[in-house]
C-alpha cells in the first residue's frame, strides 16, 4: 500500500508519524521503504547555455570546482520553451529501505543524524546529491536544484 506524508524529505516522515501519536512500533514493523520526491524543470535543449560557478556559488553549494567535470548549463529563455528556459519536469528523488539496522535504530530513538549516516552506508542517495547528478547531466540547472531542494545538503 502507498500513502502520502507532506515532508520535507525521507527522515521527516519518521517525525511526522511520532508526532501523530502513532506508535513507533505499529508504523515501522509495517513499512518497508520510504520515498521522497520533488519535480525539477528541465532546461530547454534549444538554448541551455553553458554556466560558469564562481567561487562563492561554488561555497553555497558545498561543490568543488573538480565536481563538475563536464559543463553544467544555466536557462536562458528561446520561442520554444516560451522565455521560460525550460520545458518540461523530471522528479529526483530519495529512497529510505526500512533494513533490520535503520528499524532498531527508529525505535531506539537514534538521532536523526545517525539513522541518516547508517542509511547512506548501506547505499541511500540523498535527494540533493541525485539532483546533481541531474545538474552534472545538464538536465536542470543548479538554481533549479536549490529552489526546490530547500537546501538538503548532502
Amino acid at each position: 500500500m502507498f500513502t502520502t506524508v507532506h515532508a520535507n524529505n525521507v527522515f521527516d516522515v519518521l517525525g511526522r508519524f511520532i508526532h501523530m501519536g502513532i506508535d513507533t512500533y505499529s508504523f515501522i514493523s509495517a513499512l518497508n521503504c520510504i520515498a521522497a520526491q520533488r519535480l525539477v524543470r528541465i532546461l530547454c535543449p534549444l538554448c541551455r547555455q553553458p554556466a560558469v560557478l564562481g567561487k562563492a556559488d561554488l561555497v553555497y553549494n558545498r561543490v568543488d570546482k573538480s565536481f563538475f567535470s563536464q559543463p553544467i548549463y544555466r536557462a536562458v529563455g528561446c520561442e520554444e520553451c516560451a522565455g521560460l528556459g525550460y520545458s518540461g519536469r523530471t522528479a529526483i528523488g530519495e529512497i529510505l529501505e526500512l533494513t533490520d539496522e535503520v528499524k532498531e535504530m527508529i525505535l531506539a530513538k537514534k538521532p536523526t543524524s545517525e539513522i541518516k549516516k547508517v542509511a547512506m552506508e548501506q547505499g541511500m542517495v540523498p535527494i540533493r546529491r541525485n539532483g546533481l547528478a541531474r545538474v552534472k547531466a545538464g538536465v536542470t540547472s543548479i538554481e533549479e536544484l536549490n529552489r526546490v531542494t530547500v537546501k538538503e545538503w548532502v
